[in-house]
């Protein structure tokens, strides 16, 4: 409306006098005014949003504010799978009293919180010793995740330079993300690729992957040029497993029950319950942490640099204070406390 007034003072202030005595409220030219009004504010305010979304410090779409820390190094932090800590006890004739059994990873169990069960597994393998005067195999502390383990498979283009694999699924928990590159879909020789942490130890025959979150909010890996990572080569099969979670809403779980079929049935007892469990990194979060991490540079130096990394890598903490042991007291030069 006042681009639209504006737009009738000028013509009526025109000094050629030409438009002084039209009537403005008039169908044909009332018409032309609202169109040309709308248009002028339309595209003012698309260049204020487009301004906006350039910098991560306006940027309210997730996708650009995403894209601007990717600018930084930085990548936005995935969902975190619930932990808790327990111990089995196995009668000793589920492995015929031999001196040691083996627990592989990928071991189920369940656990209700708030009427709702969740899946937990071992990510990891676990050997207890056999207790001649129990007759028990003791695993004393074991740890467990909220959620399945998957896997997505993809097969390496031929002549594809630009090939992304996307990893559709918002439940990942990339620190529980394992990339395995066979020859072809029949080898079983594996070459597993590490994540991508500095160029100082990246060369051409590195293997290593990059990952960042896309346009879509997927993440997805990308290998490196032969120059700074090993590149997968043609008709290569790329397979990747992780773990997919239900993130915070495994909290609190502290009751669980046996879930792997075709094993005997241990008597478990719960060290700590399930904590630790986060939702992907918001908005927010990414703007306040993405620059913060770009000072820091993966380094722990100054007692910011410290606050920086601790919120990295726990990833449902709330508040944090560090500070140098030369502010301690009493002053304890050399440490940093937090």
């Amino acid at each position: 409306d006042q681009i639209k007034a504006n737009l009738k003072d000028y013509f009526r202030n025109n000094p050629s006098q030409a438009y002084s005595d039209w009537d403005f409220e008039g169908s044909g030219l009332n018409q032309l005014l609202d169109i040309l009004a709308y248009n002028t504010h339309y595209n003012a305010v698309v260049a204020h949003n487009a301004m906006n979304e350039s910098f991560i410090d306006s940027a309210q779409i997730r996708a650009n504010v995403v894209s601007r820390a990717k600018l930084l190094g930085y990548t936005p932090r995935s969902r975190s799978a619930a932990m808790a800590n327990i111990s089995l006890t196995f009668d000793g004739t589920v492995n015929r009293n031999l001196s040691t059994y083996t627990l592989y990873k990928g071991q189920t169990l369940t656990c209700s919180v708030d009427n709702v069960t969740y899946t937990f597994i071992t990510v990891d393998d676990y050997t207890a010793v056999l207790d001649q005067l129990t007759g028990q195999y003791v695993f004393d502390s074991i740890d467990i995740y909220q959620g399945k383990m998957k896997e997505i498979s993809f097969v390496v283009e031929s002549g594809n330079i630009e090939q992304k694999y996307i990893i559709e699924d918002s439940n990942i928990d990339l620190n529980h993300m394992t990339v395995d590159v066979f020859d072809n879909q029949y080898s079983t020789a594996v070459e597993t690729y590490s994540l991508f942490e500095s160029l100082s130890n990246v060369g051409p025959a590195t293997a290593a992957y990059f990952i960042n979150e896309n346009y879509n909010g997927n993440y997805q890996i990308q290998f490196g040029d032969n120059i700074f990572g090993k590149k997968p080569a043609s008709l290569n099969v790329i397979k990747v497993r992780y773990l997919n979670t239900e993130g915070s809403k495994g909290n609190g779980a502290n009751a669980f029950k046996w879930n792997s079929p075709g094993s005997a049935e241990p008597t478990i007892v719960t060290l700590s319950g399930a904590t630790n469990g986060s939702e992907k990194e918001n908005i927010e979060s990414i703007r306040q942490n993405a620059p913060l991490s770009f000072i820091t540079q993966n380094r722990a130096v100054t007692s910011g640099d410290y606050k920086t990394l601790i919120n990295q890598i726990l990833n449902n903490i709330e508040t944090v204070s560090v500070w140098g042991g030369e502010d301690n007291d009493p002053p304890q030069y050399g440490k940093v406390y937090a």
